[in-house]
């Protein structure tokens, strides 16, 4: 009897090692589990000796194959979930042991296939989308996620109205991914201009481009440009069998293009939606004005307020770092002065080469890597739950985002931990940054739904 269970968890195990493989556990092996041989339900049937010495046969074969499993599970915990996992020290530890006795026993067996069960799910990685306009701050945000071990990052679009145009915004777009080594992320970009035929100003259009015309990256594999950045975004959603988050830190063409495509499959694919962006206001009227831009509008929404009111129609999970807390992080000289020192100590690693080299000390601004930190570690902010809408009327006003009982329900970063905010990022940005994953794994202990659930009567925490 102990062969046939070997033998099913044999089966089990080479099911749970394959699907591991693409980080999505499989269920075949409860069937496997269940479909026992009739013997090992009471039937009383004999084995044949022919059926005996097969199942010894097959018993050999699965303590080799139970013993491989336990150095690679072992092995890949252990040098993983410094970095990446927090959940999965424990584990490693509980791998290691077992994988350090000479002599493998049913019982360790069995626990094994129970923790190869339980640790499948924690390797899958986050699909992510980001869609951007390459300004100084998005460089930081995307800097700052691709130095996310436990992200998979599946699509970069570009947003044309925005801080950079198509052809300098992709060129620069793929020589950073050459430099960083993850040409395995295909880019898109959109050229379209903004509702009344504008883009960002002038001045600060395509930031660090002499800068990128220098850089030269030893990785020289080819990244895959698509020529619709809309069809990319819908293409990765239809493709990904798990929930997908977006983040958007530019004008929000390309995604409401893409819901235009396809309003369902958002709806049924979109796992959360961040956004840079939006300053509540109760009267329209302060500050109904459609051009030139006020103080205090955003230009994410203001380039595009068309879209961005398409976008604000549908039911989504939003997130936003308003510009309040964005404009916290304009010019703030203690993060420049931290990064240059990192630089000066020849302390920067590929990704905060590229972020220290767009900034500069008189001209400084980090809002878009603050929502990136919520995303990874939503624990850098206070929220609050309100419900808004983006009002839009051609030629009245352009882009206002407004408190309303009949808009959507927005998650907003009330106030944000700055200390924190700048100690993380600049350890993301250090050539080692064990620090960073090691506070990031001590703070992520309570997760984003423990803390909505602690969310005070008035909607804050």
């Amino acid at each position: 009897m102990t062969s046939f269970i070997y033998y099913r968890f044999h089966l089990m195990l080479t099911d749970i090692c394959h699907s591991c493989e693409g980080g999505k556990p499989s269920l075949i092996w409860l069937s496997a589990l269940f479909r026992m041989d009739p013997r090992l339900r009471g039937d009383d049937r004999k084995q044949s000796e022919d059926d005996k010495k097969r199942t010894i046969d097959i018993t050999q074969s699965v303590k080799i194959t139970w013993k491989r499993c336990y150095l690679a599970f072992s092995g890949l915990l252990f040098l993983f979930s410094k970095n990446t996992w927090p959940n999965s020290c424990g584990f490693s530890r509980m791998f290691l042991l077992f994988s350090m006795k000479k002599i493998l026993n049913r019982q360790n067996n069995l626990i094994l296939g129970l923790l190869c069960f339980l640790v499948a799910p924690v390797l899958a990685k986050q699909p992510i989308i980001i869609d951007t306009d390459l300004d100084k701050d998005d460089w930081a945000a995307i800097a700052y996620l691709i130095n996310q071990p436990q992200l998979d990052i599946r699509a970069i679009t570009v947003e044309g109205a925005g801080a950079s145009d198509c052809v300098h915004g992709i060129s620069n777009l793929v020589k950073s991914l050459q430099y960083w080594h993850r040409t395995d992320i295909p880019i898109a970009c959109n050229n379209q201009l903004g509702m009344y035929k504008t883009h960002f100003p002038s001045t600060w259009r395509n930031p660090g481009t002499n800068y990128f015309k220098k850089l030269r990256a030893h990785h020289s594999k080819p990244v895959l440009i698509k020529t619709d950045a809309a069809k990319l975004i819908n293409e990765v959603l239809q493709q990904s069998e798990e929930p997908v988050v977006v983040m958007a830190i530019g004008p929000l063409i390309n995604i409401a293009a893409a819901i235009r495509l396809d309003t369902s499959l958002w709806l049924t694919k979109v796992k959360g939606f961040y956004f840079s962006g939006g300053n509540f206001t109760k009267e329209a009227t302060s500050i109904a004005k459609y051009y030139p831009k006020t103080e205090t509008q955003t230009w994410n929404l203001f380039i595009a307020p068309e879209a961005g009111y398409r976008v604000f129609k549908q039911s989504l999970s939003v997130v936003l770092n308003t510009h309040k807390t964005a404009r916290l992080l304009h010019n703030n000289n203690s993060m420049y002065e931290n990064i240059d020192a990192l630089n000066q100590q020849h302390q920067l690693n590929r990704f905060g080469k590229i972020v220290y080299a767009l900034q500069s000390s008189k001209n400084n601004y980090w809002g878009d890597a603050l929502t990136a930190m919520m995303l990874v570690m939503p624990e850098v902010c206070r929220y609050q739950d309100v419900r808004m809408n983006v009002l839009f009327k051609p030629f009245q006003y352009s882009g206002v985002s407004k408190l309303s009982s009949e808009g959507i329900k927005v998650h907003y970063c009330k106030d944000f931990n700055l200390p924190l905010f700048q100690r993380i990022f600049m350890q993301k940005m250090s050539s080692s940054n064990s620090q960073a994953n090691d506070e990031e794994k001590r703070i992520q202990t309570k997760t984003v739904q423990n803390q909505r659930a602690t969310l005070s009567r008035d909607g804050t925490y």
